[in-house]
């Protein structure tokens, strides 16, 4: 099998290297993506690896479940606002939270907010 040449756009990071840096930023596993593209994780690392190139279909279905461009995958542009990694557990609790009734989603929000108030703020350095 012929060796596929690595291709690197203007940024100089790798697409493959890009690709693994997105996913750990948001705090997934090769094993967590690649379940929810419904591929092998073997091909996962072999994307992320250089040793395979993301198709049209791929590249947008990642680039839909991490929340960025397709050109941010691909080094073309930076992505429009940095977003801090959002863990499983996180995603989990909004979605919970998504659930619950409007009156009881503001009874939560106010209970934050009164915490909030109350906690110790930390300087910013």
């Amino acid at each position: 099998m012929p060796r596929v040449k690595r291709f690197h756009l203007p940024n100089g990071e790798p697409i493959g290297r890009r690709l693994a840096r997105l996913r750990k930023e948001r705090d997934l596993t090769q094993v967590e993506l690649a379940r929810r593209l419904n591929i092998p994780q073997s091909v996962l690392c072999d994307y992320e690896r250089g040793h395979l190139r993301l198709n049209a279909e791929v590249l947008a279905h990642i680039a839909r479940i991490l929340g960025v461009s397709a050109d941010e995958i691909l080094g073309l542009r930076q992505g429009a606002h940095p977003r801090p990694p959002v863990s499983p557990r996180w995603s989990g609790l909004w979605k919970e939270i998504d659930r619950l009734s409007a009156t009881d989603r503001q009874a939560l929000f106010r209970t934050i907010q009164n915490f909030l108030s109350g906690a110790p703020r930390r300087a910013q350095g």
